[in-house]
């Protein structure tokens, strides 16, 4: 008798039935694959998305962003990133009367969690009788002396800050041409001794 109404409920409401027992078993199977799928690091990769794997960004690098603008003095300037972590800043120098000249030129954004050091150097210069070099914080940190030898300084940028750079030029006769400057800029994960 058990048999005969299992029996009976089946043909009566089976018709009903078997469309949500089919949708369950292909659920069985689709749901473990869309989630192994979508937890793959590589699954629908989009370069406009940034990807996060636990919260951890990938865009955690030194950036370097040219402030532009205009000056009596510098123009032509152009940043260019020659490496990962190597940019160069060259402009030009109108020729000039005696004196000293300072313009922003950079900032420079530590977004990583490790302090960095931001290496300044000249690259090269037609100018020999000028002072070049970098200011930041009130303080000049020259890259080239009167004789014509050239320097490099290092600066510590801690996580998170921001460093405004401006370009400092010195000298003490007038210039009657254009010069043409490069210095490069090379950021390195500080390393405690």
């Amino acid at each position: 008798m058990y048999k005969r109404e299992i029996k009976r409920f089946a043909n009566r409401y089976g018709k009903f039935l078997e469309p949500f027992a089919i949708l369950a078993m292909i659920a069985l199977f689709i749901l473990p694959i869309a989630s192994v799928l979508n937890l793959s690091i590589g699954f629908k990769q989009n370069d406009s998305i940034k990807q996060e794997v636990l919260g951890v960004t990938s865009d955690s690098k030194v950036l370097i962003e040219k402030v532009g603008g205009t000056h009596p003095v510098v123009y032509n300037e152009k940043l260019i990133q020659t490496s990962e972590n190597v940019y160069e800043y060259s402009t030009y120098i109108r020729k000039r009367a005696t004196g000293s000249y300072d313009k922003p030129i950079l900032t420079i954004t530590n977004n990583t969690l490790f302090d960095q050091e931001i290496t300044f150097t000249l690259n090269k210069s037609d100018s020999t009788d000028t002072l070049i070099g970098v200011l930041y914080n009130r303080t000049n940190y020259f890259l080239s002396a009167p004789d014509g030898e050239t320097y490099s300084h290092t600066l510590k940028l801690s996580p998170g800050q921001s460093m405004p750079i401006s370009i400092t030029l010195r000298n003490n006769a007038n210039v009657l041409f254009d010069d043409s400057i490069s210095i490069g800029i090379k950021s390195a994960i500080k390393l405690y001794r």
